[in-house]
């Protein structure tokens, strides 16, 4: 089965050093996002029992700078707590 039909939101997500990145927030063709970060599909490195297994870091997510926002209601949501 295809990693990204495999992959939903609440699944589990850890990485390559047994971190919990955090759930699964949504998924969509190009990947997912999980802990506010998107992950590409080729980062994934095995789906087992629900849970979903990277093939980098937890930390090397956590030390990423922060995505764009995705949205107009994300952006201006950004803006009333500036």
């Amino acid at each position: 089965m295809d990693q990204a039909q495999e992959i939903h939101a609440g699944m589990p997500v850890y990485g390559i050093d047994g971190r919990k990145v955090g759930p699964v927030e949504a998924a969509d063709a190009q990947g997912f996002r999980a802990a506010h970060q998107p992950i590409p599909y080729t980062a994934v490195d095995r789906v087992i029992g629900g849970v979903v297994h990277l093939r980098l870091a937890a930390t090397a997510l956590a030390a990423r700078p922060d995505p764009p926002l995705d949205s107009p209601r994300e952006r201006l949501d950004a803006r009333r707590r500036s």
